[in-house]
């Protein structure tokens, strides 16, 4: 007999530091903007896969497979820096920070996450990755003000580098306040595999 389903993500968090600096930029936006749905600082993350709704079977294989495929990677460094929306033409739903430093092993590590979740028995993502932390999304109806991207781009950092060190397979349940994020598992990346790029 199936047990009830779970909605599930991989990801990675940046650091507290990238988060405060973060907040405190996005403080009046939240203020002018209150109808936006922002994300919380606490649940800001990059989402390396999502699973969707599977059942705990399958989530407790992914947790397995992931050791298997990601845990041999090393740690790297990324930056969070400049902002933007989503998509570029069409209607704009999901205001961004964008991501730089070690794209490369970050590539590398999201091949690794497909590699575990497609053993676990998950589909291929078919989209390709656009490395980013989502701040806010619009609602159904809503458009952005006039002028709003050009007075919310920030082309500066937000904090200095961080490390990467591990990924998470975290837990979201949806209620009226917005999900709600809890830890299933945890990956260190110990570094065991010669051929993964290194971060600086």
């Amino acid at each position: 007999m199936t047990g009830p389903s779970v909605r599930c993500f991989v990801c990675l968090v940046p650091s507290e530091e990238v988060r405060e600096s973060l907040e405190a930029f996005l403080v009046p936006w939240r203020r002018q903007h209150r109808d936006f749905k922002w994300v919380r600082r606490e649940q800001l993350h990059l989402t390396l896969k999502f699973c969707g709704e599977q059942p705990q079977e399958t989530v407790d294989a992914l947790g397995e497979t992931l050791e298997g495929t990601v845990r041999a990677l090393s740690s790297f460094s990324l930056a969070a820096v400049g902002t933007g929306c989503f998509p570029r033409t069409g209607t704009q739903r999901v205001l961004w920070c964008g991501l730089d430093g070690d794209r490369d092993a970050l590539l590398r590590l999201v091949e690794r996450v497909e590699e575990g979740a497609v053993a676990a028995g998950l589909e291929r993502e078919r989209r390709p990755f656009s490395p980013h932390l989502t701040l806010a999304r619009l609602r159904p109806g809503q458009t952005l003000p006039r002028g709003f991207l050009d007075d919310f781009r920030h082309p500066e950092p937000f904090g200095t580098p961080w490390t990467v060190g591990e990924i998470l397979l975290m837990r979201s349940d949806l209620g009226p306040q917005g999900p709600r994020y809890s830890l299933l598992g945890q990956i260190p990346l110990d570094g065991g595999d010669q051929h993964a790029p290194r971060g600086g």
